[in-house]
């Protein structure tokens, strides 16, 4: 932060603008304290110290020579005191719209590794107040995504609500009191109004009900019932550093009831009580269970606290106990523990017993109609009603009080053996292969309605493939199957998918086929565009045995892209191709590659196929469409000058190259579609060098459109193959007009050194393809042409290329697409 007042002569200054050091914040927080604490009526207002940007590092006083942001901001916590702040505000973010990077632990590159990146950047902050300060209030004034608020819910918001609420509930934690998303209004590119994508996201936050509380939680001790915030190992004694398979006596899932029978007890750095399950096939089981995790992450949840009597519970004080009842005490009903009841309309759950004069969080759920709940306490009476304690037989999460009946109405009947809904009919048996059929959600337990967003798992892409686990299950109307598959970020996951939506919309089929083979080592021809399946050595002729070492010209890396120009040849037993392509070095080459390695290694081939596509498939033509309109060269192919891109980083990885293919559009071309798809970034101005571009989602992953001079589409916007998306033009750090293209395929990471993105090249129609000379044998090797201009393999200038690479410069907190 700066400011143009004058500046003492001892002060520093940058620019001629003054440097506003912690104390000079503090001193003008003082003021503006004092000031206002002295306005009649305002005497007890909430005074609260402005954010600190995240990640900023411009602001060097002396003490702080990185400009370290968490530092700056505990200076001047240290420097008001206890007695000179009345609370802290915070802003926090995430670097995409990735509701997995709410909880991502991303660290910095130096000298920073010890900040986040990503959303706990708050968890940076929380950690500095000074410890006489952590009763203070802190709220979070900013949070949003350092992209465009995209038109869906994407369960971000959710995740983020339910992030703050799970550190309000760890133990000794500073409360926060709010998280306020930027922003509503139309004023910039983050506005939410009339998204309702985002509005549904932030509803459906609202319905977890969550609250901070200056009162402490529910205390677990001897006595106490609790239930399982998560999958939850049941051990024969406590602790788990080295301990054979046969200690765990059972894994306890999400929603499982036991009573406390002795602890704590500390062992492996974690608390551990002795518990009784209560209910169920394992009721009686005793065992050992941890209360949190090491990264403090609660594992057991109070419903039921210790009595204070050894008696039972409390139905004293004015909101109640979970055994008891406001003003009220046993009761008689037409029920017995163990019962299955079911709800004749909505009715409400609560925490505790009663509903006069109640808070809000005293709210567990709206339970629809025709829910079935087991019986597992009461009865009791509180105003006027009689309650029992439930818990949902389809969301175990879902469990507390309920009335039997109000006003002569009955809300809860008892199901009888002919009542009992039969399960669901399967229409996958364990063990089945399935395949998601559009983005499906994976969650923790079977539905979806009036659940926390720590339930959600992952979001699986179309046309990814898993295998049975359990099911069928019924929740929420829905037939939901157990499933292990692969979630985006690559890594193998197991939860509970619904197999048909609430709208009816088919979600997971059955994988009639067998999973498909490694791509074949036959049908290559001169003209193909093709992939190299692992590291592939070029040679000067066909042959491999008793050849000089001079005959090696280099070699391309698994995943490179290799033109063929001519063959085929026989050599050595092994079939050869004249080939062309960017090597590892960053050099192009051309030369003589096996299709197979003498082992049988296929080492040339077709790529993969995108995910829930056939494409590429030259038998069929299948391709992804022209990104462009017309017929135009390349200046620039995937994978070259690695010795300019190094200096560029994605989220703090260097580039390997070139990463993308940058083609000869004139400006004013039409750039189209390659795919159906929704506009996920419309940017003008970015600020990363790409100027202005356009990024799109495809179920398969994204493809990205850069340097434009016009953006004809607008973020959420549904688009289909060919549709015109803008015009190219020379926007950005360029070396002159150009369309910069790439693309991304799920699962990717933007850590790879390449920015998540893969070449597009051969997913493209080749015969559309207008290859450069030098990788076609036609040029001599590393020709550097000056212009562009009518010639269809012209290369920019070294140091044009240098001056515009198509990148700014790394800067601290500057995230790239």
């Amino acid at each position: 932060a700066t400011t143009t007042a004058a500046a003492p002569a001892a002060a520093a200054t940058i620019n001629g603008q003054e440097v506003v050091t912690p104390a000079l914040y503090a001193e003008c927080y003082r003021l503006c304290r004092a000031a206002i604490h002295q306005v009649a009526g305002h005497e007890d207002d909430q005074v609260l110290i402005a954010a600190v940007a995240p990640w900023n590092n411009q602001t060097i006083y002396a003490g702080n020579p990185t400009g370290d942001w968490v530092q700056y901001f505990a200076d001047v916590l240290t420097l008001l005191g206890p007695d000179g702040c009345d609370g802290i505000t915070l802003h926090t973010y995430t670097h995409q719209a990735d509701p997995n990077l709410i909880t991502s632990e991303t660290r910095m590159n130096p000298p920073f590794t010890n900040r986040r990146f990503e959303f706990r950047a708050y968890q940076d902050f929380m950690a500095a107040v000074p410890a006489p300060m952590r009763d203070l209030p802190v709220y979070i004034t900013e949070t949003n995504q350092d992209v465009a608020w995209l038109d869906r819910n994407i369960a971000w918001v959710q995740r983020a609500y339910g992030e703050i609420n799970w550190w309000n509930q760890q133990a000794g934690n500073q409360k926060i009191r709010a998280l306020v998303l930027y922003r509503y209004p139309p004023i910039d590119r983050w506005v939410i109004q009339g998204k309702g994508g985002v509005i549904e996201d932030f509803k459906m936050a609202l319905q977890s009900q969550y609250r901070w509380r200056v009162s402490p939680p529910p205390v677990i001790a001897a006595g106490a019932v609790v239930v399982t915030t998560d999958l939850v190992n049941l051990r024969r004694t406590a602790g788990y550093v080295n301990k054979s398979s046969n200690d765990v006596l059972w894994q306890m899932p999400v929603g499982t009831e036991a009573t406390i029978l002795a602890g704590p007890e500390t062992k492996d750095g974690l608390v551990w009580w002795q518990i009784r399950i209560n209910s169920g096939e394992r009721a009686g089981l005793t065992g050992y269970t941890a209360q949190a995790t090491g990264t403090g992450q609660s594992l057991l949840r109070v419903v039921q606290e210790a009595p204070s009597n050894g008696s039972g519970g409390s139905g004293s004080g004015g909101s109640g106990g979970s055994g008891g009842g406001t003003g009220g005490g046993n009761a008689s009903g037409d029920f017995t523990t163990g019962d299955t009841v079911k709800t004749t309309t909505v009715v409400r759950m609560r925490r505790t017993a009663g509903y006069v004069n109640k808070p809000a969080s005293d709210v567990v759920a709206d339970i629809p109609a025709g829910t079935e709940l087991t019986i597992l306490g009461g009865p009791t009476t509180a105003d006027g009603l009689t309650w029992w304690r439930l818990r949902s037989k389809s969301n175990a999460a879902h469990e507390g009080w309920m009335a039997q009946s109000t006003n002569g109405v009955a809300l809860l009947t008892k199901v009888t053996g002919g009542d009992t809904v039969e399960p669901p009919k399967g229409t996958f048996t364990k063990g089945d292969r399935i395949v998601t059929t559009t983005v499906v959600r994976m969650r923790k337990s079977p539905g979806y309605t009036n659940k926390l967003a720590s339930d959600v798992v992952a979001d699986i892409a179309q046309g990814v493939e898993g295998t049975v686990q359990d099911g069928p299950r019924s929740a929420d109307s829905l037939t939901w199957w157990q499933v292990n598959t692969t979630a985006p970020n690559g890594t193998r996951v197991t939860g509970w998918m619904a197999e048909v939506g609430p709208n009816g919309i088919t979600l997971l089929t059955k994988a009639t086929a067998a999973p498909p083979p490694p791509p074949p080592a036959t049908g290559l021809a001169a003209g193909d565009i093709v992939s190299a399946i692992v590291s592939v050595r070029l040679r000067n002729t066909p042959g491999y045995l008793n050849k000089p070492s001079d005959d090696v010209l280099g070699d391309f890396r698994d995943d490179a892209t290799v033109n063929i120009i001519a063959g085929a040849r026989t050599a050595d037993n092994l079939t050869w191709w004249q080939v062309g392509g960017i090597l590892s070095s960053g050099e192009e080459g051309v030369g003589w590659a096996a299709e197979k390695g003498p082992t049988g290694t296929v080492l040339i081939a077709a790529p993969p196929v995108l995910p829930g596509t056939s494409i590429p498939n030259k038998a069929t033509k299948s391709y992804l469409g022209q990104p462009y309109q017309g017929n135009f060269g390349i200046a620039q192919l995937w994978g070259e000058n690695p010795q300019i891109y190094s200096s560029i980083t994605y989220d703090g990885v260097p580039l390997i190259g070139h990463n993308g293919i940058d083609f000869l559009t004139p400006t004013g071309t039409p750039i189209l579609a390659v795919d159906n798809g929704v506009i996920e970034q419309a940017v003008y101005n970015d600020p990363t060098g790409f100027g202005h571009f356009v990024k799109v989602r495809h179920s398969w992953g994204e493809a990205l459109y850069a340097h434009l001079s016009k953006i004809d589409v607008q973020v959420g916007q549904q688009v289909v193959r060919g549709n015109k998306l803008g015009e190219t033009g020379n926007t950005g750090f360029t070396f002159g007009p150009h369309l910069h293209f790439a693309i991304r395929i799920n699962p990717y990471s933007r850590t790879d050194g390449w920015g998540g993105f893969s070449d597009p090249l051969p997913y493209l129609n080749p015969a559309s393809i207008t290859l450069p000379d030098y990788v076609l044998g036609k040029a001599a090797a590393r020709s550097v042409a000056q212009s562009a201009a009518g010639d269809q393999s012209a290369r920019p200038a070294a140091e044009a290329l240098a001056a515009g690479s198509g990148y700014a410069p790394d800067a601290l907190g500057k995230i790239r697409p």
